[in-house]
């Protein structure tokens, strides 16, 4: 399985894609800070990122 996360800082935005059996590559889920939302993965079990955490403000 391939998987592509398209990450634009601009807008505190991921778009996951992931090849579909053909080879297209499909969006399957647009996150952002703003609706608190979590990337999780089925390549990596168990791992998960904040999209609050990933856009934070650097202090």
């Amino acid at each position: 399985m391939r998987e592509y996360w398209l990450v634009d800082p601009e807008l505190d935005l991921v778009q996951v894609l992931r090849a579909s059996p053909e080879g297209k590559l499909v969006r399957v889920e647009e996150l952002s800070a703003e609706d608190d939302a979590t990337l999780t993965t089925p390549l990596l079990a168990g791992w998960h990122l904040s999209m609050r955490a990933l856009f934070a403000d650097p202090a």
